[in-house]
């Protein structure tokens, strides 16, 4: 089960470039998953082996902290 934790200030991910989290989950298991601002939409990233990935599937926990954050301006 993943938990809200003290959003992490910078990630790196797979290809070696910076991304800034605005919330961050920890599963029980030590798994990390940060959600990011991209390309003016919210994203999950996995944390890997060689760094983050980003991931197609939106789990319970994530969902729920999606829903506590603001709505992205569209424009």
């Amino acid at each position: 089960m993943y938990r809200q934790v003290e959003t992490t200030k910078e990630i790196i991910l797979h290809n070696g470039t910076k991304s800034y989290p605005i919330a961050t989950l920890r599963s029980d298991a030590g798994g990390m998953c940060q959600i990011c601002i991209d390309d003016g939409c919210y994203i999950l990233r996995l944390d890997r082996e060689h760094g983050y990935i980003d991931t197609t599937h939106i789990f319970a926990e994530a969902f729920e902290v999606l829903k506590t954050l603001p709505p992205l301006n569209i424009q």
